[in-house]
Formats: C-alpha cells, sequence, structure tokens
C-alpha cells in the first residue's frame, strides 16, 4: 500500500509540473490507488501559464525562467500603468488592492472634480456604465438589437441609400440583413428556452411522482439515481431528473428538490436568457446612464464606482496581469511596480462604441501605457468614434492589446469590433490581437474556441484553466480569449518596466518578434472536424505563442544592458 502510494504521488509531482490541474486530475483517477481526487480552490502550486515550453513541456508564457534567469539582479526602472476596459474589478480583494491604481491628482469622495479632468473622484478609474445617482447598468442590449430597433423606426417607403444615411454607419450590411440576424438570434433563443422549460416541466412532473417513494425531505439527484426502477413511472422520472441534471449542473449540489426548486429555476432560466435583456427592444438601460445615447461624441457621463455589478470577469484579467508580472507570487518588487487601472465600459450584453472610445481616452489621459481590452461584438455602428481613440492612443504611445474572441472562427474572413482595421483600411500601429492557446505543444495547442487569422490576430498566449482573483477575494479559473489578452499585457508591461524607454510600438514589436515558434506543429483548426487539421504557424501573425523570456532576452541584447 506504501508503494503504491508513493508511485501516485510521484505520478502527481511529475504531471504537476507538465500539465494544467484538469488533465492531472484526469491522470490520477486513472491510477489504480487513487480513490478519490479533485481540484482545490486554494491550491498554492505555481500557475500553469507561467513555465516556459523549453524547461517543461508546458507552454506557457516562459515568465518564471524569465525571473530566475534574466532578472533575479535586475531592479525595475520606472512604474508602469496597465489599463483594462472591461466590467469592472472587485476593489476589496486582498491581492489586487496593493496594486489599484490611484490617481494622484484626485483627492477621495470630496465631489470635487480636483484634477478638473471632467470625471469627479475617479480615483481608481472609472464606469462609464454607471449613473450620477450612484445607480449602474447590469445587463445592456446586443448591437443587433440597437440597429434593429433603429431600423425598425425608419419611415415607411426609405430606401436603402435613405436607410443607410438616416441610421446606419460605414460598413454596417444594409437594414434587410441586420433584421434576418435579429430574427435569427431571436428565434434561437427562443428554441434554446423552450427547451431547458420543457426540461423543467418534466422534472416537476418527476418530482411529483418521486417525492412519495423518496419522502419531500429526501429528494435530491443522488437518492434518485440509486432508486429501484419499480415501474414505467418511476424510470421515467429517474430519467427527467438525470436529463434536467446534465443541463443544469447546480441541480447536483440540492439536498431537497421540491416544486417551489424547478418554480426559482423558471424564473432564473427567464431572466438571465437574452430575450429579457441582450434581444429585448424596449430595454432602455441609458436611462440609469442618464447620457444621450445617440450622441457619441459626448463625453463625462458615469459614475467612478469601478467595481459596479457582476466585476467577476475584470477581477479574473486584473489578477492575470498581476501573476504574470510577479511571477505568481515570487518577486513582489516587479509586481509592485505596476499599477492596474480600471474602466468600466462593458457588460453582460454589447459594449457601446462612445463607451469604448471614452474609456480609451481616459485610460490615454491618465498615462496608461498598456490598455488591455478581452470584449468584442459583430456590428460597430460609431466605429468611426473608436478609431479616432485608438488613433489617440497610438499617437501618444499607447500599446492596445485585444482579445481575438471565442467563436472559433476565421476572423480575416469575419467581422469582429473594435479591430486593428480602421475604416479607411489602414492598420493601428500599437495593437496585438491576442488568440488562446492550450497547456501542451500538441495537436490541440490553439484552444478550441479560439478565434484565428493569419492577417488579424497578432499571436497566442495561454488562455486555458487560468488561476487567477475571483470576485470576493478567493480564486478561479476560467479559460477564454479574454485570459490570454491580460497574459500579453503583463508580458508588454515587464519589458517596459525594465526599460524605461521603451515604447509601445518597440514593444509590440519584440513581443512578435519573440514568440515561442512551433514551425513543424500541426494543430486542429478551432471551429473545425477533428480531421481538420492545420500548421499552427498559420493561425497568426507571428505563427507563435508570447514568451517572457525570449522578450526580455531580445530587449536585453538590443539595449546591451
Amino acid at each position: 500500500m506504501k508503494n503504491s502510494l508513493s508511485s501516485a504521488q510521484q505520478l502527481a509531482r511529475h504531471l504537476a509540473r507538465r500539465i494544467a490541474p484538469r488533465a492531472l486530475l484526469v491522470a490520477l483517477v486513472a491510477h489504480p490507488s487513487v480513490m478519490l481526487a479533485q481540484i482545490s480552490r486554494n491550491d498554492t502550486l505555481p500557475p500553469w501559464f507561467l513555465s516556459d515550453p523549453s524547461r517543461t513541456g508546458v507552454v506557457g508564457a516562459g515568465v518564471s525562467r524569465a525571473f530566475s534567469e534574466l532578472l533575479a539582479t535586475r531592479q525595475p526602472q520606472r512604474t508602469v500603468i496597465v489599463a483594462i476596459i472591461d466590467v469592472g474589478v472587485d476593489t476589496t480583494h486582498p491581492a489586487l488592492v496593493p496594486h489599484l491604481w490611484s490617481n494622484p491628482r484626485e483627492i477621495p469622495g470630496n465631489g470635487i472634480d480636483d484634477d478638473r479632468d471632467g470625471y469627479v473622484d475617479d480615483v481608481r478609474g472609472w464606469n462609464f456604465l454607471g449613473g450620477r445617482d450612484g445607480r449602474n447598468v447590469e445587463r445592456s442590449t446586443l448591437e443587433v438589437t440597437r440597429l434593429f430597433a433603429r431600423c425598425a423606426s425608419l419611415p415607411r417607403g426609405t430606401d436603402r441609400a435613405g436607410a443607410e444615411s438616416f441610421v446606419l454607419a460605414p460598413g454596417l450590411p444594409d437594414c434587410a440583413t441586420i433584421q434576418a440576424d435579429y430574427i435569427r438570434q431571436r428565434d434561437r433563443e427562443l428554441r434554446r428556452v423552450e427547451r431547458r422549460m420543457s426540461l423543467l416541466d418534466s422534472l416537476e412532473r418527476a418530482i411529483t411522482v418521486l417525492t412519495p417513494r423518496l419522502g419531500a425531505d429526501s429528494l435530491s439527484v443522488a437518492r434518485v439515481a440509486v432508486l429501484s426502477a419499480t415501474t414505467a413511472e418511476v424510470a421515467v422520472a429517474q430519467a427527467a431528473v438525470r436529463r434536467a441534471a446534465e443541463q443544469f449542473g447546480a441541480l447536483r449540489s440540492v439536498v431537497t428538490l421540491s416544486v417551489a426548486t424547478v418554480t426559482s429555476m423558471r424564473q432564473t432560466v427567464l431572466r438571465l436568457s437574452s430575450l429579457s435583456a441582450g434581444l429585448d427592444t424596449s430595454l432602455n438601460e441609458r436611462s440609469i446612464v442618464g447620457d444621450r445615447a445617440d450622441t457619441p461624441h459626448e463625453r463625462g457621463y458615469g459614475n467612478p464606482d469601478v467595481m459596479g455589478a457582476g466585476a467577476a470577469h475584470g477581477t479574473h484579467l486584473a489578477g492575470i496581469v498581476r501573476t504574470v508580472v510577479g511571477n505568481g507570487l515570487a518577486v513582489k518588487q516587479a509586481r509592485d511596480s505596476v499599477r492596474i487601472m480600471m474602466i468600466r465600459a462593458t457588460t453582460d450584453g454589447d459594449e457601446r462604441d462612445k463607451d469604448i472610445a471614452n474609456a480609451i481616452r481616459f485610460a490615454v489621459d491618465h498615462g496608461a501605457h498598456i490598455i488591455s481590452m478581452s470584449f468584442g461584438k459583430p456590428y460597430s455602428p460609431e466605429k468611426g468614434v473608436v478609431d479616432s481613440a485608438v488613433r489617440y492612443a497610438d499617437q501618444m504611445g499607447a500599446l492596445l492589446i485585444h482579445s481575438a474572441g471565442n467563436d472559433a472562427s476565421d476572423i480575416d474572413q469575419t467581422h469582429s469590433y473594435p479591430s486593428s482595421r480602421y475604416l479607411n483600411g489602414e492598420r493601428a500601429g500599437k495593437w496585438i490581437e491576442v488568440g488562446a492557446s492550450n497547456v501542451e505543444g500538441n495537436a490541440q495547442l490553439a484552444a478550441d474556441f479560439s478565434n484565428f487569422g493569419r492577417e488579424s490576430v497578432d499571436l497566442f498566449a495561454p488562455g486555458v484553466d487560468m488561476r487567477a482573483s475571483a470576485l470576493g477575494g478567493g480564486y478561479e479559473r476560467r479559460s477564454g480569449t479574454s485570459q490570454a489578452a491580460p497574459v500579453v499585457a503583463g508580458a508588454a508591461a515587464l519589458l517596459m518596466l525594465y526599460d524605461r524607454t521603451l515604447s509601445g510600438r518597440d514593444a509590440k514589436r519584440i513581443l512578435l518578434a519573440s514568440v515561442a515558434k512551433f514551425s513543424t506543429l500541426i494543430v486542429r483548426r478551432p471551429g473545425g472536424k477533428p480531421t481538420d487539421m492545420t500548421p499552427f504557424s498559420r493561425l497568426s501573425k507571428s505563427g507563435g505563442v508570447v514568451n517572457v523570456f525570449n522578450a526580455l532576452q531580445m530587449l536585453f541584447a538590443i539595449s546591451g544592458r
């Protein structure tokens, strides 16, 4: 028994250095001596994405190697500000509080615009989704819904040219296409809700059948699963509970199933459905903000509450930046030299172009060296306003980093906004588009959800099973190109941190030139069939995965330090 247990421990220690926790879990469960294996939410191992592929086989960003071999005797040369435009951040999280940006020219809570920038009490950043009364937008409509409503308001008999001049911006499809897209999305969501409601109807009937057999206080998914199916009615009820549990995973943790449980779940399905927000043409969330929604150049609206409502996504992204610049928890000096500025401009639904433009300008005007953005949408009616803000950031030297999206699509062939391509066809010079890579350098290196594009995506970065700060003070794992973008933001911050003269343009050039290459690797194409294979090098402009060790080595070779 002792030898068998020892072999399991050796396996765990060996694999922990090479694969992500979920893959490790699978390997341990298969071991003959392991009776139970689970992932601890409080694990303290260094995150896998800090590893270097040349040392461990895990395709991390080479952060740990950079700190141990290149930065051990070096001192940060300046403070670097990383702005994150997202849903907000947990301003009380113990791991983040010391690293949040603070406006040195603003006195907190005095109700005065001390620095005269048009934003009162903007101490931690700004919230473009809040009202002056302190309320905050929690859910927004989709852009296609807003365009559908605008098209529907056209006077009868308006021709295409009139429609475009009245409602649509350059680059948008005509109203007929927008209306068809809206109806398609609405009908798809209706079918999804109907399926979920049907499952809940069946679950309610099953509860009625099973309660007399198990008792009202003992009815749970686990108890139902082991119940002997003495009749066809019981077998049908068991199947209904099983299907509901497969669709609604939270059911497995419900101690006692009841009709009240089902009623609550129906309400949740309707509340979370995009029919109640994203696709609701009557929703006017901007009444909370109090701005003029049809005035794209308006500024000065919002409030200073950068935590807002539902800040889990932004909290996680901020945690990834903090982890990269501090090599996990190992290097306090570097970590303390990076400040994270949060600008709240997105929420559940599609962001407004004017909010994104204002957020970019706010970041630049308050000294951000790097702006990380993890959001996107298929339509951008005020793209010209966003383009103007991106040009402004470019002129001022800020580096913009954007997640490529999670549609498993070739964005060389589709439209996704915001983008580095201006309306006139030119591209922003200080913009990095980031796809998400997986843990190991094999056929699954490109994350199966990640967008890609040989011209539109610059590089890939770790974006699967990423452990970072969670809303409420803990830690959680998330996956997405959203998580890949702050890895690159952290990498860029390290370059600037150790070279006070490095520009955003040069940081981009070094990051793309120093990627970890997988020149001969053939991978599954995201979104394709299992047999759809392609060279990894063709999925992005650089053909590789961001590598901090390589980037810093190149930086020091160029600078002679």
